[in-house]
């Protein structure tokens, strides 16, 4: 058998191979979530759960009500300090729905002024009371440069009788992008601090990284009006 013959033969059989393609790596998107905290500062609660957090390496976003701001600046200059986003949840907790324009404005304003004075930094986010607020009130308030934010997940913290419960119900509901609602500011967020490292614990088990939420609009969009308008929580 020549060797041209032997030559066209391994030629022939080299193309009937099966193709492997060689791709490059590719990373995959991290899973980010965004843990965020209503109603605080608290002197009790809050200095716990940053602590909790400061040993984690994880950031947060801070719904501040203006009233407790004026009470606890000490708590809110630490959030800044310690990297959390800090949000206005409003002064007084009042629901704003179907309240005139005027007093919608004055209330967010008011809170903003006085988070300023304590952080240093004017807080853009807006989370309403309850998360109960109609169409025309949130254009109020985005057109006076605060973006709306909701939540994706409830972890029912606030009605919450033990820190079980709490985990269930995020990590049962707990997906890519998921914006997760605690509270630093009731009386049941005992359970939350109790609650909060096993949550860290097994997101990141699962992949999970944490991030502020981001204050730019552009990148709002999927955070923007995450839940229906109306939807009472605490």
């Amino acid at each position: 058998m020549s060797a041209l013959f032997i030559r066209v033969i391994l030629f022939m059989t080299m193309l009937m191979l099966p193709r492997i393609a060689v791709l490059p790596e590719v990373q995959a998107a991290p899973k980010v979530l965004y843990l965020t905290f209503d109603d605080g500062p608290s002197e009790r609660y809050t200095p716990e759960i940053l602590d909790i957090l400061r040993r984690a390496h994880v950031k947060v976003t801070f719904f501040v009500l203006g009233f407790r701001a004026e009470q606890y600046p000490q708590m809110v200059r630490r959030m800044r300090a310690e990297g959390h986003e800090i949000g206005n949840h409003g002064f007084y907790h009042e629901y704003i729905l179907g309240k005139p324009d005027n007093w919608v404005r004055h209330d967010v304003e008011r809170a903003s002024q006085v988070i300023q004075k304590a952080s240093g930094v004017n807080p853009v986010l807006y989370r309403p009371p309850g998360g109960l607020i109609d169409k025309h009130e949130m254009s109020v308030i985005q057109q006076a440069g605060h973006p709306v934010v909701f939540w994706t997940i409830d972890s029912k913290d606030w009605m919450a009788t033990s820190n079980e419960e709490i985990i269930t119900n995020v990590m049962s509901k707990v997906k890519p992008g998921a914006i997760i609602l605690f509270h630093d500011g009731v009386s049941n967020s005992r359970h939350t601090a109790q609650a909060l490292p096993t949550i860290l614990a097994k997101c990141r088990e699962q992949g999970y990284v944490f991030k502020v939420l981001p204050i730019h609009r552009t990148s709002l969009k999927t955070a923007l009006v995450s839940t229906v308008p109306g939807t009472k929580a605490q």
